[in-house]
């Protein structure tokens, strides 16, 4: 490969890449402000596990997947996702909408594990157990 062909590929692959930003930027977007306005779960959850306060692992939260998702917390080392479920997961839309991205999120090579809401205030030891437990699965 010369050097035109050389600069033409980086130039191309550049190109490619600044296009996918442009696709991710409104999903980006979404996920600022959904860091802005967490919920109470979401707070709570943030305060276990930001600043490697769990164990020594990266924790992300409201970090975007490709262009499809954004995920409540992401542990990008162990490709685990942590999601908390408010009341609207019990609806059957939601169920099947839960599944499919789950589904989607598995043929990424992305682990995820869902909690209620309900279930992090009440049970809270014993979520910790189990995101501990799947963090060194």
């Amino acid at each position: 490969m010369n050097k035109l062909d050389i600069q033409t590929f980086h130039t191309e692959d550049t190109s490619i890449r600044q296009e996918e930003n442009l696709a991710l930027e409104p999903l980006i977007q979404y996920a600022r402000a959904l860091r802005r306005n967490q919920t109470k779960a979401e707070k709570f959850m943030w305060k276990l596990l930001r600043d490697r306060r769990f164990h020594g692992f990266k924790f992300r939260r409201q970090h975007p997947v490709s262009d499809l998702y954004i995920l409540d917390f992401y542990c990008e080392a162990k490709k685990l996702a942590i999601e908390l479920d408010g009341v609207h997961h019990n609806e059957k839309l939601q169920k099947e909408y839960d599944e499919e991205r789950t589904y989607v999120l598995k043929l990424l090579g992305i682990r995820l594990i869902r909690f209620e809401n309900e279930k992090l205030f009440s049970e809270t030891e014993d979520v910790i157990l189990k995101i501990f437990s799947e963090l060194n699965s």
